[in-house]
């Protein structure tokens, strides 16, 4: 929605002027931008609808999940849409507060569907990513609790 703050700040900056053809033309910008922004804020709020009553965010998609201490492990599925492959994420997330979570990047790969996470031993753990095609095969990374 801030994206049609852009046409609406156009409008106003050009009714603000005492210049008659800087109005027209300023009228005229704000509302050929007006339809673009208003197109990409449809997509956007279409999105946030999906994600909001489903629960999920399917871009960035939950698929695994391995417990420590005062820490979780997280694989994640990316989907980045039409023009890219999905890829995997794995984060270490600990909550510091209700709401607020320290969250750093593991691991990461791009050209990555499916992964698992398991407990090698009591202090390390592992994911597995899964052959993506014969160009991208199975993979294992071990990371430390």
């Amino acid at each position: 929605m801030l994206l049609l703050a852009l046409p609406a700040t156009i409008l106003a900056l050009s009714l603000a002027t005492s210049l008659r053809w800087l109005r027209v033309v300023g009228i005229l910008v704000a509302l050929l931008t007006c339809v673009p922004t208003g197109i990409l804020s449809l997509f956007a709020a279409s999105e946030m609808v999906t994600t909001a009553t489903d629960g999920k965010d399917f871009s960035f998609e939950q698929i695994a999940e391995l417990r420590s201490h005062w820490t979780t492990y997280r694989a994640y599925r990316t989907d980045g849409g039409a023009t890219t492959d999905f890829g995997i994420v794995l984060r270490r997330e600990r909550t510091i507060l209700p709401g607020l979570k320290y969250v750093r990047v593991i691991y990461s790969r791009y050209h990555a569907s499916d992964a698992s996470l398991v407990y090698s031993s009591e202090n390390a753990g592992q994911l597995t990513i899964e052959a993506y095609g014969p160009e991208y095969p199975a993979e294992t990374f071990a990371f430390k609790l």
